[in-house]
This record gives C-alpha cells, sequence and structure tokens, in this order.
C-alpha cells in the first residue's frame, strides 16, 4: 500500500478521534458486526507485506479493496487463529474491489444492503483493522451519495485508519453497506468514503484468475489523475488549494449533469461565495439544503451569507434548522449575529 502516492487522496490516514470510542453502543451488536471482518495479509515478491482488511460475504468469499491485494503473489486471510490461504480472486481494479476465494471457514457472512435506499444523515458502523492491531469500532452517518458507476460512493462521517481499507461499513441492523476505502487529504472536513456492496454482484461474474500482480497500468477510480476522477473527487481539493475558478468550473458541470447531488450546488455555492457572486451562492446553498436537509455545512455557509447580508430573521431560520445537526456549528452560526 506504500506505492499508492497518485493523488491527494489516500486510503490510509489517521482517524477522526471522535470515532475511536464505543460508549453508548451495544456490545452485542459491535461484536456481531465484527464477526465477518478480517485481517488481510498480501506479500508481494519483494518481501513486503501489505495488511489490510476484509469482509466475509459468503461462505468461502472475502472482498477487499484491490488496493490491498495487488502486488501480493499470496494472500492470506486471518480471523483470530484461523488462517485461510486465498486460492483464487476476482479483481475489478478501477472499482477498486476484489473478491477472494478461500476455504470454507466457520465465519458468518452478513446481509448485504443496496445503497441504492440509503438516505444522507443514516447512522453507520464501520470495523477494520487499523495498523495491524485489534479491530477497531467506529461510527458516524451517511454525509452523501454520489452517483457513480452503476451504484453510488458513500461519503460518511465515519472514520478509519492504516489497515482497514476494506473494512466493513454496516448500516444500523449490521447489514453491509459498503468497504471503507479512502478518504479526502486536506479538507476542513473528514472526507471518509466506501465503496458500494451492489458491486459484489457484478464481481462474481467475473471468472476467478490465480493470485498474482494485478494490471498495473489500472489505477482505482480515486486515485486517476484529477480531471479524469468524478466531480465529488475533483471539487475537495480545489476546495483546499482555495482555486476558486477552479472550483467553479467543476461545480458548474457538476449541477449541470447531476442536478439531485447536494455536494453540486454546496461546492457551487463555497466557490461563488469566493468569487463574490453572493446571489448566486445563496441559491446553491438552498439548493443543497433543500436536497439534503442534514447537510450542516451547508447551513452553516447559507446563515454566514444571510448575516453577511444583514439577513437576520433567515439566519435564525437556519440556526433553528442547524441546532440538531451540530452544536458546534450552530454556535460558530450564533457568532456570526453578533455583527449584525
Amino acid at each position: 500500500m506504500g506505492r499508492l502516492g497518485w493523488t491527494t487522496f489516500l486510503a490510509l490516514v489517521p482517524m477522526s478521534a471522535h470515532a475511536t470510542t464505543i460508549d453508548g453502543h451495544d456490545p452485542n451488536f459491535i461484536a456481531r458486526i465484527s464477526l465477518s471482518v478480517v485481517k488481510i495479509h498480501a506479500q508481494s515478491s519483494n518481501g513486503r507485506t501489505a495488511l489490510g482488511s476484509g469482509v466475509f460475504v459468503a461462505p468461502g468469499e472475502v472482498v477487499t479493496n484491490c488496493h490491498v491485494t495487488r502486488f501480493a503473489e499470496s494472500i492470506q486471510v486471518r480471523k483470530g487463529g484461523i488462517w485461510l490461504t486465498v486460492e483464487a480472486q476476482q479483481a475489478n481494479v478501477a472499482r477498486d474491489l476484489c473478491l477472494l476465494t478461500v476455504a470454507r471457514a466457520p465465519i458468518p457472512a452478513p446481509e448485504l444492503r443496496s445503497v441504492k435506499d440509503v438516505a444522507p444523515g443514516q447512522v453507520v458502523y464501520s470495523v477494520g483493522f487499523p495498523g495491524g492491531a485489534g479491530s477497531m469500532f467506529a461510527n458516524g452517518r451517511v454525509h452523501s451519495l454520489h452517483n457513480f458507476d452503476g451504484s453510488k460512493v458513500i461519503e460518511t462521517t465515519t472514520g478509519f485508519n492504516l489497515g482497514a481499507s476494506g473494512g466493513a461499513l454496516f448500516d444500523d441492523s449490521g447489514r453491509l453497506l459498503g468497504l471503507t476505502t479512502f478518504r479526502a487529504r486536506g479538507s476542513r472536513d473528514n472526507h471518509f468514503y466506501a465503496i458500494p456492496s451492489d458491486w459484489i454482484a457484478d464481481l462474481r461474474k467475473q471468472p476467478p484468475l490465480e493470485v498474482a500482480p494485478l494490471a498495473p497500468e489500472v489505477r482505482p477510480f480515486w486515485g486517476e489523475a484529477r480531471t479524469r476522477q468524478p466531480y465529488f473527487l475533483q471539487a475537495v481539493p480545489l476546495e483546499s488549494e482555495k482555486d476558486w475558478n477552479g472550483l467553479l468550473v467543476v461545480a458548474e458541470q457538476w449541477s449541470k449533469d447531476d442536478r439531485d447531488d447536494p455536494d453540486a450546488w454546496y461546492f457551487l455555492g463555497r466557490a461563488c461565495m469566493r468569487l463574490n457572486r453572493t446571489d448566486e451562492a445563496v441559491v446553491a446553498f438552498q439548493q443543497a439544503v433543500q436536497l439534503n436537509p442534514g447537510f450542516a455545512r451547508a447551513w452553516l455557509e447559507l446563515g454566514l451569507l444571510y448575516a453577511q447580508l444583514g439577513r437576520r430573521d433567515d439566519v435564525e431560520l437556519v440556526r433553528v434548522s442547524l441546532a440538531p445537526l451540530d452544536a458546534d456549528l450552530e454556535q460558530e452560526l450564533i457568532g456570526a449575529l453578533g455583527g449584525i
């Protein structure tokens, strides 16, 4: 995994501090959803071992991220004292999804859930093996769902860390929504992404291959050159770099191509706001929160714009909507009220 220095998007980054606690969560639920999650040990020809996570999805079938195993000449799956050698693999490197064939073992597989009926704001849980240590549980919410390649990539506030690539993202019933795969670096928010479980069915249709390094010329979609990435991945580094004109170009095209994606409108609002196109920014943020009422950051930006325009009553309406979503952002907005 140390070879993945392609872009500012990295699969291996620190977990947010809030995600390390399991306080307030049913330990039986945590134990149940953790049962299907395994460690991946992928050995390459140079003697290096890449560590990652995987999930049993059927007897003898484990899914993981291809970037964990793509250079491997042999792969082992570990669960406690059980070690299983991978006998074959099916791979879609562009989607970053690999299906590994192992011997049957007494390890349960969760029910798969399509992301097509998932909504922003839904509570989700991740389980993986960061740093090659014991399993780590984290909780958060679905932030956005981005249309891509026949399904939706899940953006979540649920953090994950080194070694958790290929780990599981579960819903509150313990159904597998996807695999924790990468995050965006350089943004002021935490942008964590999971690929959808919907893609597993397509991968099962491919003929199995022997365990060997995968095609080096193919990169995961998130590791492509920036201009070839999906819009939602192009926008984050442009915002981080304060390239507002570049962000405007991307967001305008994005909002035309996918008018139902709230993030398209959020980033359009960010660009317009920074370029002093205030009226357009207001409209864009309004559209973002209409599409995703749980979009706390968009509510804040809209409220700050209203404060800038002296629209105190509108700021208060935004505050009421923001209060149950994020108390810290609500306080930030309240602070802006002192200036009007």
